[in-house]
């Protein structure tokens, strides 16, 4: 909702209005594809025990976020471990490989040109400050998620019904604009398969056609594996808990 009357007030074209606008909206898009993309993958990959490797609960030190535990999880996909091409997991726990690749003592980096955005087999790094990668315990402790994926993990497809009106609304002080927009999208993890019973119909929310609640997608017990080996899916996941060995904020 706004007024027009800004623009007029200001002496500047609406038309940057409109740029702006779409602006935002392209970056809601792209914020609710990672959101639910987070949530699948840790009801999918991260649920799965063949492709979950859970250190989070270990005392030795193993724990924590590490290129050792980035290769152990990749391992898990035996002779496909080729094909995992990227590691996704929170700015903080890269943060915490870089601290580490920085203190090893097996040189196996040079201050020079650290490499911090790709692992010992070149699989690149990217990171995201999403909620859904991290995870707050009882004990106020932290667990970090990373996963491992090949090309082709995920998919979002647009189903080209984007919508849009563009209305006048009286009763106000000054009169308002409102602008809504809605569209579909298409999901799927590779390998595996959504329980179609999740999804709703109109009857519950008036002009809302079958979709999936985020509720619904993340949860493990709607998806059903869908494959002959678990080295035919979307990846691998690792659980990690999160180091306390950092410098506080000043």
């Amino acid at each position: 909702n706004f007024s027009r009357y800004v623009w007029d007030w200001i002496d500047r074209d609406p038309a940057l209005a409109g740029v702006q606008l779409g602006r935002m909206l392209a970056d809601q898009k792209l914020e609710e594809y990672l959101l639910r993309t987070f949530m699948m993958l840790k009801a999918t990959v991260g649920s799965n025990p063949k492709t979950l490797l859970d250190v989070s609960k270990e005392t030795d030190g193993t724990q924590h976020i590490s290129l050792t535990n980035l290769a152990w999880t990749a391992d898990m996909f035996g002779d496909a471990a080729g094909d995992i091409t990227a590691w996704i997991m929170p700015t903080t726990a890269r943060t915490e490989i870089l601290v580490g690749a920085l203190g090893n003592v097996e040189h196996l980096f040079n201050i020079g040109t650290v490499n911090v955005h790709k692992d010992a087999e070149n699989r690149i790094f990217i990171t995201s400050d999403d909620p859904s990668l991290r995870e707050r315990n009882a004990d106020l402790t932290m667990d970090f998620w990373a996963f491992g994926l090949r090309r082709g993990a995920v998919a979002i497809q647009e189903l080209a019904d984007f919508d849009e009106i563009y209305d006048a609304k009286g009763g106000f002080e000054n009169i308002m604009r409102t602008y809504q927009a809605n569209w579909s999208t298409k999901l799927q993890v590779l390998g595996y398969k959504f329980d179609e019973q999740q999804l709703t119909d109109s009857d519950d929310d008036f002009g809302k056609f079958a979709s999936a609640s985020d509720a619904a997608l993340a949860s493990p017990f709607n998806w059903t594996t869908v494959y002959e080996s678990h080295k035919q899916t979307a990846g691998m996941a690792l659980r990690v808990r999160a180091s306390t060995k950092r410098p506080k904020a000043i």
